[in-house]
C-alpha cells in the first residue's frame, strides 16, 4: 500500500482519538457526539434530495425554453416538453453526499458539537462538497431547501426572469444566507482548507472490473471445491453488478459512522467487498475475507490468500478491523443493523480454505471497460430488499 502524503495523514485517526475530541472536552459523551454527526449527515442527505428536485426542474425548464426558441426561429411548432429527471440529478449527487459525510466527521474531529449545531453545519458542508465534486449546487437552492425543511412558510428566493440580480428574498432567507456564508469560513479554517477527499467507491469499482469472468473461469475449471463435500463450489452470487449495487449501499450507509476518518479508502473498499461476499453467498466472514484476499493486489493492499489462515499480509489486520468496526457501528445504531443481519457466525471447528478465483488473475481492464452484465436476483430476497430501502440519498424529511 502506497504511503499517504503528509497532508492526508492528518485526516486518518486511531479509533482511540474518538475519545479525545473537542466535544469530549466539553462534556459530550461519545454516543451523543456520533449521533450528532449522524444527524448532520442525514440533514445533508435530505437537503441534497430537495436540491436535486429543484435542479432537475431547472434543467428541464432551460431545455424547454431553448427548444421553444429554436423552434420559433425555424417557424416550427414547439417540441414536446422535457419532464424533470430527478433520478439523474440524484445520481450526480451521490459523490457530493459521501464527500460531505467525510467532511462532517473531519470537522467534528477538530471542533465541538457544543458550538456548532448540525442543522447549520449540514448546508454549509453540502455547499462545499458540491464544489469539491465540481457539481456546484447554487446557494439559493440550498437555502431554499433549508427554509422548506426548517421554516415552512418562509419566502423563497426566486430571481425575477431576465433580472437575476433582483433579490426578492424574505428576512428568513437573508438570515440563512448570511449564516451559511459565515459558517463556510469557519469550516474551511477547521479543515485547514484541505478539500481533497479520496473515496473508497472508485477503488471498489476499479478492483472488481471483470469479476464475472473470474467466477466463471473458476467454476468451469472445477478448481473450486467445497471443503466438506469435495463437490464443485456453488456459483457465487457476488457478480460485478451485485457487488456494485450492494457495495454502494454498504459504503454510503457506512459513512454515517466515522469509518471514513478511521481507515484508508483501499481498506474500506476491500472490507466492503468481503461484507458483500459474506452477505450474498451466506458464508462466514473468515471465508469471505479469504476470498477477497485473492484480489488483494487489485485493491492496492498487501493482503494475500492463505490456505491455512484464510488470508495473510501486512494490511490484513486493517481490513479485519474495518469489518469489525462496521458491524459494531451497526450494533450501536449508527448504521442500519439490518444490513448485516445475514452475516453468519464463524464455525466452531478449524478448516482450510480453497481458492475461488482462477490463479493467476488477469490484469485489471482499462478504465473505460464496460461493467459486467450478469445479474442475480436471489440475493435481494436474502437482504430483504435493503438495497432499495437504504437508498443512496435519504428521502425528504
Amino acid at each position: 500500500m502506497l504511503p499517504l502524503r503528509r497532508a492526508h495523514q492528518q485526516w486518518l485517526f486511531d479509533p482511540a482519538a474518538l475519545d479525545q475530541t473537542p466535544s469530549r472536552e466539553d462534556g459530550i459523551d461519545r454516543e451523543r457526539e456520533l449521533r450528532g454527526r449522524r444527524e448532520a449527515i442525514m440533514v445533508v442527505r435530505s437537503l441534497a434530495m430537495r436540491t436535486a428536485v429543484v435542479q432537475a426542474g431547472a434543467v428541464a425548464s432551460s431545455a424547454n425554453a431553448t427548444a421553444a426558441k429554436l423552434a420559433d426561429a425555424a417557424g416550427r411548432p414547439p417540441p414536446p416538453k422535457v419532464e424533470p429527471d430527478v433520478e439523474v440529478e440524484v445520481t450526480k449527487g451521490k459523490g457530493t453526499v459521501t464527500v460531505a459525510a467525510v467532511l462532517v466527521h473531519r470537522f467534528f474531529m477538530r471542533r465541538s458539537l457544543k458550538d456548532f449545531e448540525p442543522r447549520l453545519i449540514a448546508p454549509t458542508i453540502l455547499f462545499l462538497a458540491s464544489k469539491i465534486e465540481e457539481g456546484a449546487i447554487k446557494l439559493r437552492y440550498i437555502i431554499n431547501a433549508c427554509l422548506a425543511k426548517f421554516e415552512p412558510g418562509a419566502k423563497f428566493y426566486e430571481p425575477v426572469e431576465d433580472v437575476p440580480e433582483t433579490h426578492n428574498a424574505g428576512p428568513e432567507y437573508r438570515r440563512w444566507e448570511k449564516e451559511v456564508l459565515a459558517m463556510e469560513e469557519v469550516v474551511l479554517e477547521a479543515l485547514c482548507f484541505d478539500m481533497v477527499v479520496e473515496q473508497p467507491w472508485p477503488v471498489l469499482r476499479r478492483s472488481i472490473r471483470g469479476l464475472d469472468k473470474f467466477w466463471a473461469d473458476e467454476l468451469a475449471s472445477g478448481d473450486a471445491m467445497d471443503v466438506d463435500s469435495s463437490e464443485p463450489a456453488p456459483k457465487s452470487e457476488a457478480t460485478e453488478a451485485v457487488v456494485t449495487e450492494l457495495g454502494w449501499v454498504l459504503l454510503n450507509e457506512g459513512f454515517l459512522s466515522p469509518l471514513g476518518v478511521l481507515y484508508r479508502p483501499e481498506t474500506l473498499a476491500m472490507a466492503t467487498f468481503a461484507l458483500v461476499i459474506a452477505l450474498v453467498d451466506e458464508v462466514p466472514l473468515s471465508e469471505a475475507i479469504a476470498t477477497a484476499a485473492e484480489l488483494g493486489a487489485r485493491f492496492g493492499l498487501d493482503v494475500v490468500f492463505d490456505a491455512e489462515a484464510g488470508a495473510t499480509g501486512e494490511n490484513l489486520a486493517g481490513v479485519k478491523d474495518a469489518v469489525r468496526q462496521y458491524i459494531q457501528y451497526c450494533n450501536d445504531g449508527l448504521i442500519d443493523k439490518n444490513l448485516v443481519q445475514y452475516v453468519l457466525p464463524e464455525p466452531d471447528t478449524p478448516r482450510t480454505y480453497q481458492r475461488r478465483f482462477k490463479d493467476p488473475l488477469p490484469e485489471p481492464p482499462a478504465a473505460n471497460a464496460t461493467n459486467g452484465s450478469t445479474t442475480a436476483n436471489g440475493w435481494r430476497a436474502k437482504v430483504n430488499g435493503l438495497v432499495h430501502s437504504a437508498a443512496p440519498i435519504a428521502p425528504i424529511l
